[in-house]
């Protein structure tokens, strides 16, 4: 969720029970508490572990309970998030990358620059001023990083988050993902590019699968697109952002050599 959102209001709004439910996945809602930020804002530019890094491990210990308990299949975690909740999510694809599969972002800050709540709202309205390339380089060890497939959602007439925080972020994970070199160069894979009254979708796929997925949804402010316009931040314009997301996720699989044996077998046994 995002700031100013409870996980009861995320949920009405994203409409992703209803979702989960057609399609056969768990969802989880991590709640911010009001006591650490009062307008439930994830700290996802401070990447200290009191602040941003502690509440992403916070996550990352509450999927492992869950699939320690209900048997998940650990290679098919995914997170998504929406405004500062998909900061949060990007914190979890750079320093927990073994752990999810993909990650979805819905008007999500570009990665690296933001490091205190000034900067974060900088970032937030203009997109980073470095180079977002060497920005994402400094954020990971590229030798042992995996990659991390994902899908990033944004409105054009977002006047929160600035539409070119989504262009920098798909730079981002190109070159997380080994589709473009240093300077932004392609170096693997195709793109494709479809249009509708909706939305415009670019993908970057490589060795027969998406990698990167960008959808630039018109007229679409700073909300959830496809979802229930009662509920604030979700807009029903656009296409059911839910469902585009889940169609990119429900494919990625992150193929794990130490998940311990006994979650092995009780994701086979799903």
């Amino acid at each position: 969720h995002g700031c100013k959102q409870t996980i009861d209001e995320f949920a009405a709004g994203t409409r992703m029970n209803l979702l989960a439910d057609a399609q056969g996945f768990a969802v989880v809602y991590p709640e911010q508490s009001p006591h650490v930020h009062a307008h439930r804002c994830w700290h996802w530019y401070d990447d200290r572990d009191t602040a941003g890094r502690g509440e992403a491990r916070a996550v990352v210990s509450l999927i492992d309970a869950l699939i320690d308990e209900y048997g998940f299949d650990p290679e098919r975690i995914y997170a998504v998030g929406l405004s500062a909740g998909a900061g949060m999510a990007s914190l979890l694809a750079l320093h927990w990358p073994q752990r999810f599969a993909a990650v979805g972002l819905h008007s999500a800050p570009a990665l690296g620059e933001a490091h205190s709540g000034m900067t974060a709202m900088d970032v937030m309205r203009r997109g980073a001023r470095r180079d977002p390339l060497s920005l994402a380089a400094a954020a990971v060890d590229f030798t042992t990083y995996p990659g991390m497939p994902a899908v990033i959602v944004q409105g054009d007439a977002d006047a929160v988050v600035a539409p070119r925080n989504a262009e920098q972020l798909t730079a981002q994970f190109l070159y997380l993902n080994g589709l473009v070199d240093a300077q932004g160069t392609p170096k693997l894979g195709t793109s494709r590019e479809t249009s509708s009254a909706d939305a415009l979708i670019r993908d970057f796929s490589a060795r027969g699968r998406r990698v990167v997925r960008v959808c630039h949804v018109p007229g679409l402010g700073h909300a959830w697109a496809g979802g229930d316009e009662a509920i604030p931040f979700h807009s029903r314009k656009g296409p059911n952002a839910s469902a585009l997301i889940w169609e990119f996720l429900r494919y990625q699989q992150r193929q794990q050599d130490n998940i311990p044996v006994r979650r092995r077998a009780a994701a086979a046994a799903r």
